[in-house]
């Protein structure tokens, strides 16, 4: 009985030292960044390597019940994928990373006093740089600046583009996300 027990406790150490030392694999954080300007994204990321991850992503965008609107009054759903590679630093752990991504949606501008409401397909591609800390309670921070390439793709007959940048446009972005990751 002695050596089952020995055996037992053996076993049980090297599960614990294992679950101590595991890394994280996956991960599923919520962007608070934009939030304010009507802005809101969840994503869950997949780490395949020491230096590699893939997030994907969905969000929801409405700018109808925001105080401060800095682009058009529109509302739009998206989904969307980002390879991360890690410059410096390990996948899901600490470290800077560089970032490529697209993201798809569906975008509408509705009905005003002057216009009429059109429906668009949008198509955002951009690339980030970034840093991501997860803490030993399994926190996760990540914070990042990106350059996206905003375009839609209007569905409507005969429809005039909404703005006067005719459907395409370049802009910031930023990132402040938290969320949890585990093995």
């Amino acid at each position: 009985m002695k050596k089952v027990s020995s055996l037992f406790d053996a076993i049980m150490f090297f599960i614990m030292a294992g679950t101590a030392s595991a890394t994280n694999n996956n991960a599923v954080l919520i962007n608070l960044g934009p939030s304010p300007f009507g802005y809101y994204e969840a994503a869950y990321e997949r780490k395949f390597s020491e230096r590699v991850s893939i997030s994907t992503m969905a969000s929801y965008y409405d700018t109808r019940v925001v105080l401060v609107r800095v682009y058009s009054l529109a509302y739009q759903i998206s989904i969307g994928s980002a390879l991360k590679y890690h410059l410096w630093g390990e996948s899901l752990q600490n470290g800077l990373y560089i970032s490529p991504y697209v993201k798809l949606g569906y975008l509408v501008h509705p009905k005003t006093d002057n216009k009429e409401a059109d429906h668009n397909i949008s198509a955002q591609t951009g690339a980030a740089f970034g840093w991501t800390k997860v803490f030993s309670n399994g926190l996760a921070l990540d914070i990042n600046w990106a350059l996206e390439n905003f375009q839609f793709f209007n569905l409507d007959k005969n429809a005039q583009i909404f703005q006067s940048y005719q459907g395409t446009m370049f802009r910031p972005f930023f990132v402040v996300a938290i969320g949890y990751a585990w093995p």
